[in-house]
């Protein structure tokens, strides 16, 4: 038989259950505003039913109500779908801070861009092509030119300072996964030791799962957790290693110097290093990384995402963009040093006379790519100090108009039709072509020198050359020459030789044109105006040029090649601005569907209390009712009114 007493412990439980319950309750309304809190569920169990012989059998009586436990409301699913959207997010979020603020730096289109200040640079060398005398339009050259070199310099110095802030950016990462490890590892050991208790530490079970959280915004992480006897084994993986298995961690390590190297693959920069495990403190095991290999495997489990790869990205763009910038300006300078080499100054000297137009400052050599060139670019000091050395003009006379042009040699006349925008040059080779061996030409600085070439093996008998007078070109005027000009002094000849004459060429009717300043004008369009020579086929640049496979002259032109690098910043920035969106749109949706399971509901906490306490009041109740019924046992019994 059942005690007395049995009815009192029955409801003594339930007092004690509905007590419990009302302040998990109370302690879930308090942690409302709690983010990282995860609500509890008292989880109510029968109490062990009394079993004892009545009338020949046994009969079993409940004795209540018990709190079996007190657990959190997590769904794991919902919580790995979450982490991995969120590293996702994040790495999409600095991707599109990193090409917001590279676009910030390009400012294109604007009137203090790079393609305002090229346009401009290309249009100045065409006015001073139209009147290559005009002091004002050599000043108005070597100005601009200086502003395009600083335009350079500033975007290289601008690209270098948003790399140190990524560097700085990636470190920090670092730092932060080392001491989230460190005190997820901590966590795991008190778990440990209150699960082995028999007890259940949720509010350290929040503090571990919100640390998770907080890891994912900096690698995408997947979570291990198995049991072994009263404890469980909690593992923190990035890329299918461990990060933290139990009580043990491993840290991570950055190395911005390692990162200077950029190598190229598929089109793309590809940095030299990347956050590489540091020390490896976990047991031995087929997950466990080893020292110094890059986190992650780069198959989407791990490496491939989250805010640290996001910023290693934008350090890869970063050093593509310089090496972009310093092929571009080493590119621009090459074409215009080789095209300044060709012409003559205005003191009819040969521009590749120490002149070049553009030089380098190699103490300012950027730290990013080998040649620096962007930071480095300059305009020569020679030039800066007087722009009367720019070689605008073109030693071979400049263009000619239309027409015909003739050579007499002895009693010969030979003539050629000439096109408009011929040069002096072409106009001889076409006449070298009509007399061959008859003669030979060289022009430099500001003299055309003929020279009559005659049989080597007896004495030669030269013929004269004489500029007819039938010309309709203005090929001999170009040429600074008036038409039948005086026959020239009879050649001295030596036995076997050749004869020689010497038509030197008015300074100033050479210096007058602008043919070689409207050649660099028209580096703007396309390269014809290089030489270019050897297999495969390569700019001459003048000595002590950079690169020779610079894949600026791969391109149709240097508009065409800085047209393609803008495009390709747009696409880049728009796409991830979309994918942003797309991914804090999932993410919330995600974390609204989390809040539903795991997020603390007033209304229903209220309700919840309200539950509680009428089942409180109900044991109290039966609490009462018991005393009466025990009352009348103790005082009513045997007494005989």
């Amino acid at each position: 038989m059942p005690s007395t007493f049995f009815g009192l412990q029955i409801a003594a439980n339930a007092l004690a259950a509905q007590q419990a319950a009302v302040d998990v309750t109370g302690h879930n309304i308090a942690n409302a505003s709690n983010a990282s809190y995860t609500r509890e569920v008292p989880n109510f169990v029968a109490a062990t039913p009394y079993t004892f012989p009545s009338a020949g059998h046994y009969l079993t009586l409940g004795e209540g109500v018990n709190i079996g436990s007190v657990t959190r409301a997590r769904d794991a699913f919902v919580d790995a779908q979450y982490r991995n959207q969120n590293s996702l997010l994040s790495y999409w979020t600095q991707q599109q801070d990193g090409l917001n603020k590279i676009q910030g730096i390009v400012n294109e289109p604007s009137d203090s861009s790079l393609a305002s200040t090229l346009n401009t640079f290309w249009s100045d060398w065409s006015t001073l092509a139209n009147n290559a005398q005009n002091s004002a339009a050599r000043t108005t050259v070597q100005q601009q030119s200086v502003t395009l070199a600083e335009m350079f310099n500033q975007m290289s110095t601008q690209i270098s300072t948003l790399q140190t802030s990524y560097e700085s950016a990636v470190s920090t990462g670092v730092s932060q996964v080392n001491s989230i490890a460190e005190q997820i590892s901590q966590l795991n050991i008190q778990i440990n030791k209150a699960e082995a208790g028999g007890s259940n530490p949720n509010d350290l079970l929040d503090r571990r799962d919100a640390l998770v959280d907080q890891l994912s915004q900096y690698y995408q992480v997947s979570v291990v957790q198995t049991k072994q006897g009263a404890v469980s084994n909690y593992e923190v993986k990035i890329g299918g290693q461990d990060l933290v298995n139990g009580a043990n961690y491993n840290t991570l390590a950055f190395n911005p110097a390692a990162n200077v190297d950029v190598s190229w693959s598929g089109g793309k920069p590809v940095l030299a290093q990347d956050v590489t495990w540091a020390t490896v403190t976990t047991p031995s095991g087929p997950a466990q990384p080893s020292v110094n290999a890059a986190v992650g495997s780069g198959d989407g489990s791990g490496g491939d995402t989250g805010s640290i790869k996001g910023n290693l990205d934008n350090l890869t763009k970063l050093a593509g963009l310089q090496k972009k910038y310093d092929d571009m300006a080493q590119g621009i300078a090459d074409a215009v040093n080789q095209v300044q080499n060709q012409g003559i100054d205005m003191y009819g000297q040969a521009g590749g006379s120490g002149q070049s137009f553009f030089t380098y400052n190699i103490s300012a050599s950027s730290q990013y790519a080998s040649q620096g060139a962007a930071a480095s670019l300059q305009v020569n000091g020679s030039i800066l100090h007087d722009p009367n050395k720019i070689a605008a003009a073109d030693p071979a006379g400049g263009e000619i108009t239309a027409g015909t042009a003739s050579l007499q040699v002895g009693t010969t006349t030979y003539s050629v039709n000439v096109t408009a925008g011929e040069t002096l040059a072409s106009v001889l080779n076409a006449l070298q072509k009509q007399i061959p061996g008859a003669f030979k030409y060289t022009i430099s600085g500001n003299q055309v020198k003929i020279d009559n070439t005659t049989n080597t093996t007896t004495p030669p008998s030269p013929q004269s050359i004489s500029f007819s007078t039938t010309d309709t070109s203005n090929l001999w005027q170009i040429a600074g020459l008036e038409p039948a000009p005086p026959a020239p002094p009879a050649p001295s000849v030596a036995p076997g030789g050749f004869a020689t004459g010497t038509i030197t060429v008015p300074s100033s009717d050479i210096q007058s044109n602008g043919a070689n300043a409207q050649s660099i004008a028209d580096l703007q369009n396309g390269w014809s105006p290089l030489q270019f020579a050897g297999t495969p086929s390569q700019p001459v640049l003048p000595a002590g040029a950079g690169n020779l496979s610079n894949p600026v002259f791969t391109a149709v032109s240097v508009s065409d090649y800085y047209g393609a690098l803008i495009s390709g910043i747009g696409v880049d920035g728009q796409q991830a601005n979309n994918m942003q969106a797309n991914q804090q749109t999932l993410v919330d949706s995600l974390s609204n569907q989390r809040q539903s399971v795991s997020g603390v509901s007033l209304d229903q906490e209220m309700t919840n209390m309200i539950t509680y306490q009428k089942s409180y009041t109900a044991a109290a109740r039966v609490v009462t009712m018991m005393d009466d019924m025990l009352n009348t046992l103790v005082t009513g019994m045997g007494i005989t009114r």
